[in-house]
């Protein structure tokens, strides 16, 4: 009888430790993006470099999406008319890759914090991180769904090693964005042509 409660106390401090963790970096999240959103939106004004630094900081955030997806696509639409759309997407993985390193160190050195058993979802990319590897992250990090934060934070608790969960995260992601700012360049030209400005 003790045992049990011993374990049911053991499973509620770890909730509680989650719980913690995720409203605080769910905090720090939204109060970086309260202070730091302003500037964000100045370094459209750097070109290439602000669409870097924006699609960095847009994937940094854990979990939760950021607010910068709103600056990040019209930016790199706006950035398709005067740079290669190869450039364009190379650019966006980059920062976007690198962005995507805050999940794995989080799941690296914050797994006594996360309790992956409680979430399926979770549990779910971990499996897939453990079976597939490579393909996985590739494969994840041009698809919206699951969010991929949960892959990072997977393949930190594996232990992949980083320099490779990044570059098959940049792999999957020049894919995703060379996708999505081509579709949105041509979406934009055939709307101008529908609705011509007066």
């Amino acid at each position: 009888m003790e045992g049990i409660k011993e374990r049911t106390a053991s499973k509620s401090r770890k909730k509680m430790k989650l719980a913690a963790f995720i409203l605080s970096t769910i905090t720090l999240t939204y109060f970086l993006i309260w202070k730091i959103g302003p500037f964000l939106g100045q370094l459209g004004g750097l070109g290439l470099l602000g669409l870097f630094f924006i699609s960095m900081a847009e994937n940094a955030t854990v979990i939760f999406p950021a607010i910068f997806l709103s600056l990040s696509i019209p930016l790199a639409v706006s950035l398709a008319s005067q740079n290669s759309l190869v450039i364009i997407s190379l650019v966006f993985a980059t920062g976007a890759s690198l962005g995507e390193g805050v999940g794995y160190f989080l799941g690296r050195y914050g797994k006594k914090l996360i309790n992956g058993d409680d979430n399926k979802l979770y549990m779910r990319c971990e499996g897939w991180v453990r079976r597939h590897g490579k393909w996985a992250i590739i494969f994840l990090s041009i698809s919206p769904f699951p969010p991929f934060d949960l892959v990072g934070i997977a393949a930190g608790v594996l232990k992949y090693p980083a320099w490779k969960f990044i570059f098959f995260c940049f792999l999957g992601r020049v894919f995703k964005y060379a996708i999505l700012v081509g579709g949105a360049g041509e979406i934009w030209k055939l709307l101008s042509k529908l609705f011509p400005a007066t």
